[in-house]
């Protein structure tokens, strides 16, 4: 669409009068513009390419909705796929509503009009306008958007909630083939057991006996009782200079991303020169805990903001106008301790005690000290912020490595074999690696592209801690739509279909419960890999997206006839297997990527991409020179 505009209007910037700084950010390909944004540049590309129209609108809503999800937290996207209905336009008012609904998540304990004045708030600021109906008094809000619409209808139900006679009054909704109808239930029920969860508050009536396909959805709106659970707590001091709240939110809400939880489940907040952050019940501490300390770490990185942090965990009181419990005063005083108050490091970070002993993935990054206070006396876990970065937990981390050197229609490729031998030996030493050999999957010359993609996908499934793939061989790249696929050793040239394309990897890693997501390349035009755009006409990359990928060139790659190792894979053996004198206890992606580069020299240059949220110094091996 981009292309489409700058050939017949290289003023169409101007001319739709885009705010430059929210253009900016779509432009660089890691923020999914609002919906309101994609029609404002359909309309101005069909002022001069009419023929553009066609199916565009339905593949661009489809295509929408596939951009939004990986973006969306795990309960969305449960409730979405359980109740998609199978029409593009449909399913893009479905994914906002649920969205609206799981922000709500309970105890909203508004009005009818009160709601259909939020949601239609909620929705105009994500570009879909929905207007109030004026013609007939039945429904309360109609989205029309081009041949045909969309009826919401918000009731309060009657109690106990019962889904047979809301969806009773749901199928009244669709009255035509064009219309599809969403009936908002409003349910007062007590909350007594907190919230119901997302996918059990969404049924869909695709093909009704009379008129469209109907959607019902549970608006939890009734009371919650004081919430008593013990839950990970987390208080920040802001040391020296005046820090905006923005700026301290922003880092924080890194941390929470990297913590593997939606913003929205967790409890913030402003304390003054601080915050307080209550992560979710029930979350997983083994993942959350370090996670948000790595994320923490990464979000300060380039900012003149130092803090001092405190991590406990212990039963707390959430009630209407804050949240009271012992967990959250041992938290401030950590926060407060002489031990925090000394380092000059960009953070400072106390773990309590029993958190620390729980969370075996923090072990080797601490040293234990006695915090004393007169009235608060404890040993506690120090981090300064002044660590290597840490090697994966092999225990709970996985490996595919893949060298496709014999091929039956394309040139074969023996460096590929050697160069996938020593890495295999580099990164699963017991010494000096990453990994296990037990859960390593090593595959030379795979003999399809369905075997390539059970093995990522099994071992997408078992990592925790860190997932990693490394293909080498050759690749096809489709200079039109953008895509990059590995070639196996069945695939033909110029036959895309018969490689793997990239694209289904990165979604297993996406899906994958892996705290670390690495993907290297060693093969022609592996750049695209980490391009900022997806094929097809919506090219936009999800901010959420959590892979990393080192490759090794956007353009052909070397693998000259008689050298040990192919060029690129070649640098990382050295890198490995020799360290760096200089060099610091373990070696990441980035010190990989930026030595691969200096031994490379007037050979074609890696590339290292990755959405600027995710953590790049994972460390893949010590350094065998320290």
């Amino acid at each position: 669409m981009y292309d489409a505009l700058s050939w017949h209007s290289p003023g169409w910037a101007d001319e739709s009068d885009l705010p430059p700084l929210r253009l900016a950010g779509y432009l660089d390909g890691t923020v999914l513009p609002d919906w309101g944004f994609v029609t404002t540049l359909v309309d101005l590309v069909t002022r001069f390419e009419p023929a553009l129209f066609g199916d565009l609108w339905d593949r661009l809503r489809a295509q929408y909705v596939e951009a939004m999800l990986p973006g969306c937290d795990t309960e969305v996207r449960l409730a979405f796929d359980r109740s998609r209905i199978g029409l593009h336009h449909a399913d893009l008012l479905l994914l906002h509503l649920l969205l609206y609904m799981h922000t709500k998540s309970g105890a909203a304990e508004m009005a009818e009009a009160e709601i259909a004045e939020d949601l239609t708030a909620f929705l105009g600021a994500r570009g879909l306008r929905l207007q109030r109906e004026s013609l007939r008094v039945r429904h309360d809000l109609i989205w029309d958007f081009g041949g045909g619409h969309c009826i919401v209808e918000i009731r309060r139900t009657r109690l106990p909630f019962d889904w047979t006679g809301v969806m009773h009054f749901a199928r009244s909704l669709g009255t035509s083939a064009a219309a599809v109808g969403f009936f908002v239930a409003v349910d007062d029920s007590v909350l007594s057991d907190g919230p119901v969860r997302l996918e059990e508050c969404v049924v869909t009536d695709a093909e009704p006996t009379v008129g469209g396909p109907v959607v019902g959805l549970r608006f939890q709106n009734g009371p919650q009782p004081a919430s008593v659970a013990a839950r990970v707590c987390v208080v920040v001091d802001v040391v020296g200079q005046h820090v905006s709240r923005e700026a301290l939110w922003e880092v924080l809400d890194h941390a929470v991303r990297a913590a593997g939880v939606s913003r929205d489940a967790c409890l913030r907040q402003d304390r003054g020169d601080g915050a307080l952050v209550l992560l979710p019940q029930g979350v997983d501490e083994s993942r959350a805990v370090p996670g948000f300390i790595d994320g923490l770490a990464q979000g300060l990185r380039g900012r003149s903001m130092r803090l001092r942090v405190a991590m406990d965990r212990g039963v707390v009181e959430v009630r209407q106008f804050g949240v009271i419990g012992d967990v959250v005063i041992r938290a401030s005083r950590l926060a407060d301790s002489a031990h925090l108050r000394e380092t000059r490091s960009a953070y400072g970070l106390l773990v309590s005690d029993p958190l620390y002993e729980d969370v075996h993935a923090l072990r080797g990054r601490f040293r234990r000290v006695r915090v004393d206070f007169t009235d608060y006396r404890a040993w506690a876990w120090l981090e300064d912020g002044d660590h290597s970065p840490r090697l994966p937990d092999p225990s709970r981390s996985n490996a595919v490595l893949v060298g496709a050197s014999a091929y039956a229609e394309l040139p074969d490729l023996p460096a590929v074999d050697r160069g996938l031998r020593d890495l295999m030996y580099l990164l699963t030493d017991p010494e000096s690696g990453a990994f296990s050999s037990g859960r390593t999957t090593v595959m030379a010359n795979p003999s399809s592209r369905d075997a390539l993609l059970v093995a990522v996908h099994r071992a997408a499934q078992a990592a925790e801690d860190t997932l990693l793939v490394y293909f080498a061989g050759h690749s096809l790249y489709d200079s039109v739509s953008g895509e990059l696929s590995l070639a196996v050793r069945d695939t033909r040239p110029n036959s895309p279909y018969t490689a793997l394309p990239f694209d289904a990897i990165r979604r297993e890693l996406n899906h994958s419960a892996a705290r670390h997501k690495i993907v290297i390349l060693d093969c022609c035009y592996s750049g695209a890999a980490g391009s900022t755009s997806l094929p097809g006409v919506f090219n936009i990359r999800p901010d959420s997206d959590e892979v990393t990928v080192l490759a090794a060139s956007d353009r052909t790659a070397i693998a000259a006839p008689g050298d040990r190792y192919t060029a690129f894979t070649g640098a990382l053996v050295d890198v490995l297997a020799n360290g760096l004198d200089e060099g610091p206890d373990t070696i990441d992606t980035e010190l990989l990527y930026q030595e691969a580069r200096r031994r490379l020299g007037p050979l074609p240059q890696p590339i290292l991409a990755s959405n600027r949220q995710v953590d790049r110094t994972v460390a893949l091996a010590r350094n065998r020179a320290r």
